[in-house]
């Protein structure tokens, strides 16, 4: 028996609650259950780890705005769309020419979507910028164990009470900073007392839910 295997190289992930000057390290087009969930998975490294974003593709209905507790929330299409705007602002031009190509976007199926923005992205492949990460708590599905995972912030585009789309905060670009609210989140949560069993845990100050204005002036 031949007992040679290739190695399994284990690749340290990028601490959230940190801002990280990193490498652009390109889109790719990934297939989730054998093909049937086709995603797109931004990319960044620097010599401490590598991240990841995921964008899932987008279902009937999620082109809408939708009703939320404060008011209109941008539909799902809006945020991938600025999401990928603010990515090409800081590392690819050609993306951002992409996204803005009305012509074009209003003709493509998904899996053309993706070559689209995989192409559009190469050539920012290898650029220096930073990433603003912050830190979520996952819940393994198969051992009920808790980690802590990096994330993009999930809500970064809001509607002001006008009905002006802006970004809330800033993540992707040279000059990327954690705002005062923000600070004060991550430090209230890393100084937070477990919530003892049978207690309901206040959700309220959860770490992603960024409601400054401070970035009320970056129009979209």
């Amino acid at each position: 028996m031949n007992f040679n295997t290739e190695e399994i190289k284990v690749t340290a992930r990028l601490a959230g609650n940190q801002v990280h000057t990193v490498k652009f390290d390109g889109i790719e087009a990934v297939d989730f259950k054998d093909g049937e969930m086709k995603a797109l998975r931004i990319n960044f490294s620097n010599p401490s780890g590598v991240f990841s974003h995921t964008i899932f593709p987008l279902k009937d209905g999620d082109d809408k705005d939708t009703e939320g507790l404060y008011g209109k929330n941008p539909s799902n299409l809006t945020v991938m769309m600025n999401l990928l705007r603010h990515l090409g602002n800081a590392v690819s031009p050609k993306l951002v020419e992409f996204c803005n190509n009305t012509t074009l976007l209003a003709n493509l199926t998904w899996d053309q979507f993706r070559t689209h923005v995989v192409e559009a992205a190469k050539e920012g492949i290898g650029k220096e910028t930073k990433i603003k990460l912050f830190s979520r708590t996952r819940t393994n599905n198969q051992t009920g164990e808790q980690y802590e995972e990096a994330v993009f912030p999930s809500y970064f585009v809001k509607y002001s009470k006008e009905g002006r789309l802006y970004f809330d905060t800033t993540f992707i670009g040279p000059n990327v900073a954690f705002t005062s609210k923000e600070l004060d989140k991550i430090k209230r949560a890393t100084t937070a007392v477990p919530t003892p069993v049978g207690e309901t845990p206040n959700f309220g100050s959860s770490l992603i839910e960024n409601k400054s204005e401070d970035f009320d002036n970056l129009d979209i």
